[in-house]
């Protein structure tokens, strides 16, 4: 998947399609393509669900409230697979897959109790796509974003090879988004890791572009 573009604002325009989005939230307008057939997506998608179940366990909690699980194109027999998500059998259901996984990582690391999310997909071109995120903040919106398409990427064209502990990330992103003014020192002391694994988690959470704020060094 390719991000194309991120956008925050109110969108009114998308409010009726998704009844559960509160006026006091404001969404991340996310438009991406997907860059590799439809039997490619089709054929991986449940193991993409299962592997990213299994590192985020709290998706099994999650809900859609619109729409159906039927679909014309259905090529899959969904029956056997216990999804939070609408399954349509289609590529849309790996982008949906992506939009559960930036609310989950949004509320872990913020602590949100409840956002909602909405996937469209475009007549023209076919392969792209907007994504709709309630946020309170929407660098850290983009921040879950970013990891979220880069962890699909990893698992649908590198699976074999390493990827950063997904918990660890999480962790790290949560312990600095609540502490405002904290030193490596003091992000070592409350995580209970070496400086040097705190200075490589801060190198990954500033790969995908978290929104620090002010740091102070080590000594």
């Amino acid at each position: 998947m390719k991000i194309i573009s991120i956008q925050s604002g109110t969108f009114p325009e998308i409010e009726r399609l998704n009844r559960n989005f509160r006026k006091e939230y404001q969404k991340l307008k996310i438009t991406l393509d997907t860059l590799s057939g439809r039997e490619f997506y089709l054929k991986r998608f449940p193991n993409l669900m299962f592997s990213i179940i299994e590192m985020l366990p709290n998706l099994r909690h999650h809900r859609c409230s619109h729409g159906e699980n039927i679909h014309i194109s259905r090529e899959y027999d969904p029956s056997h697979l216990i999804s939070p998500i609408k399954i349509l059998g289609d590529v849309i259901d790996t982008v949906h897959l992506l939009e559960h996984t930036i609310l989950e990582l949004q509320c872990q690391i913020s602590e949100m109790e409840i956002c909602s999310g909405l996937t469209c997909n475009y007549w023209e071109p076919e392969n792209r796509y907007d994504v709709f995120v309630e946020c309170t903040e929407p660098n850290l919106a983009a921040f879950s974003t970013e990891l979220s398409v880069a962890l699909f990427n990893h698992l649908l064209y590198a699976p074999n090879e390493q990827f950063p502990d997904i918990k660890d990330i999480i962790r790290l992103a949560r312990t600095v988004y609540k502490h405002e003014l904290r030193s490596i020192r003091q992000i070592s002391t409350l995580l209970n890791w070496s400086e040097e694994k705190v200075i490589e988690g801060m190198e990954r959470l500033e790969q995908f572009k978290f929104p620090f704020r002010v740091l102070q060094p080590a000594a």
